[in-house]
């Protein structure tokens, strides 16, 4: 039998009195309870994903130090205007598969990968890469989808087949 709205409840129907009785003041055995002045089993030890063998230069991941360079570099004026113009002059069109309706576009830097740029002229400040010319030609650049991006030789390092 169903509740209707409205309706009485069904005979067999049980409710609860208002703020249910069945576990109040029911403790927990004294074996599973925590205990006041008792210090966790993990207080004070370290997560071994973040341990001091896997930081900085001993990481297999380690390129150097220019993550943080990378991210001051893509959020620069500079940086942005060399984008936007590779954009326009390609005509908001992928280089390698010629859609023009993803609008998510992504540089792309070829010949030269971005890194190999950094790393040819030695450039380990912002101040330096914003006087590469190199970094901001933007014959050295190509619009590339997000997908297409992602089978590029150096796409997060990834070697893979070259696009660009």
């Amino acid at each position: 039998m169903t509740f209707i709205k409205g309706h009485p409840k069904p005979e067999k129907a049980y409710s609860f009195p208002k703020g249910n009785q069945i576990n109040k003041g029911k403790h927990n055995s004294p074996e599973t309870e925590f205990k006041k002045g008792l210090i966790p089993w993990s207080k004070g030890k370290k997560c071994p994903q973040i341990s001091e063998g896997r930081i900085g230069n001993k990481n297999p991941n380690w390129k150097g130090g220019i993550t943080p360079l990378r991210n001051q570099i893509y959020k620069s004026i500079q940086y942005k205007q060399w984008r936007s113009n590779v954009f326009m002059r390609d005509d908001w069109t992928c280089q390698t598969c010629g859609t023009k309706s993803s609008g998510n576009f992504q540089p792309h830097h070829t010949p030269k990968s971005f890194s190999e740029i950094l790393e040819k002229n030695k450039i380990k400040t912002l101040k330096q890469a914003l006087r590469c010319k190199e970094l901001w030609d933007i014959n050295n650049g190509i619009t590339l989808c997000k997908d297409c991006h992602k089978l590029t030789y150096n796409y997060f390092n990834h070697k893979q087949k070259d696009v660009g």
